[in-house]
């Protein structure tokens, strides 16, 4: 099975990958509907996570113009938005990381950029009270170091390339397998602080991108955007004179999306980049942040799907995760072959579909086993990789 997606604009054709054991545990939550619809307005609507970070809505109706951000709880857990019904998506859903850009000379002692809804900090850029700088949080996360190293998440963060020697760099945060539970985006690590006739600071590690699961029976329809993108690093402390260690960009977050139908439209976009390493404060950092990058940006986080139907047509910048659900095992032995085949043959003909638990070859789901389920059989034939 195939699917078209445009990736960071281009269109390419994306195998979808079959289901592993890493990510076969994935679980939606079901909503029971307590919450009623969402139906936000304005142009920015922030909700405040509960303690468990679930909502249980009947629909989700974000409208075109509206942005919808969150306010983290106690225990930093993701968001998860569960629907009885369909779920349409024409604004802005953003579980990003908080990235302040400008900081005039020199960068505060150890600001902290926010992680997105249970995301991971940044390590604390370095001071004349503690030079080095630290390693950002996460199981990705990236080094401190005199230039720091970018957070890891689906994709490996980067060590610096700039504003840097070979000593002193820190390690760039490695990639991260898919977990079985959702997790958020990792911290770049922090610059370290220089100090030549006075103390340089280090710019701090941008922050995680969040996590967040959308899941409903139903349709999810994309026509706006999905955001867990991570935040830049902080810019070091710089003159003529010396400059402290720029920032690690934090990795991008995780987006999951449950459902029958999932559909992302020309116009829509998934987005879980990382953030861009720091520069120095002595540039305009703040107007082309990719110019002046150390190089240590964080990588891009992960979009996982599983539905019966996905239809992408839209703009995804993060690794997708497609689960291709292995219909024609029916002896649930691993496989798709002859022995498959022969529990289809026996049930040829039948018109009471799966009603009982005991038809499991009525694949389409269309009350009867018949040459169309047959069609659907054929699409599996060969696997050895059902779970």
């Amino acid at each position: 099975m195939k699917s078209i997606f445009k990736w960071g604009g281009y269109l390419v054709a994306l195998l979808l990958a079959a289901c592993r054991a890493s990510i076969c545990f994935a679980a939606p939550v079901i909503s029971d509907g307590s919450d009623g619809p969402f139906n936000p307005i304005g142009s920015l609507f922030t909700v405040d996570l509960p303690s468990d970070g679930i909502f249980n809505f009947t629909t989700i109706n974000i409208p075109e113009g509206v942005t919808v951000k969150f306010n983290s709880n106690a225990a930093n857990t993701p968001v998860y938005f569960a629907a009885m019904g369909d779920v349409i998506i024409n604004g802005v859903i953003d579980v990003s990381a908080t990235s302040t850009d400008v900081f005039l000379p020199p960068v505060p002692e150890n600001p902290k950029q926010t992680a997105g809804p249970g995301g991971f900090d940044g390590g604390f850029g370095g001071t004349g009270t503690s030079p080095v700088g630290g390693n950002g949080g996460g199981p990705g996360g990236g080094g401190g170091g005199y230039s720091a190293g970018g957070a890891g998440n689906a994709i490996s963060g980067n060590q610096p390339t700039k504003y840097s020697t070979s000593q002193g760099k820190g390690f760039a945060g490695l990639s991260v397998d898919y977990p079985d539970s959702l997790i958020s985006g990792s911290g770049g690590g922090g610059g370290s602080a220089v100090y030549r006739y006075g103390w340089y600071n280090g710019g701090f590690g941008g922050g995680g991108g969040g996590a967040i699961q959308i899941s409903t029976p139903g349709y999810i329809t994309i026509g706006g955007s999905i955001l867990a993108v991570g935040a830049n690093g902080g810019w070091g402390h710089a003159s003529v004179l010396a400059h402290g260690g720029a920032g690690g960009g934090g990795s991008g977050g995780n987006i999951e999306l449950f459902a029958n139908y999932v559909t992302l439209s020309e116009n829509g976009l998934i987005q879980a980049l990382g953030g861009y390493g720091g520069g120095l404060s002595t540039q305009p950092y703040s107007r082309n942040p990719a110019m002046y990058s150390s190089g240590a940006d964080g990588g891009m986080g992960y979009a996982m799907v599983q539905a019966e139907n996905v239809n992408f047509q839209g703009t995804v910048d993060a690794v997708i995760i497609t689960e291709n659900p292995c219909k024609g095992d029916f002896d649930d032995d691993g496989d798709v072959d002859g022995s498959d085949l022969a529990v289809f043959a026996a049930d040829f003909g039948r018109t009471d579909g799966d009603t009982d638990g005991d038809c499991p070859d009525d694949f389409n789901e269309d009350g009867d086993v018949y040459v169309s389920s047959l069609a659907v059989f054929a699409a599996d034939f060969g696997r050895t990789d059902c779970p």
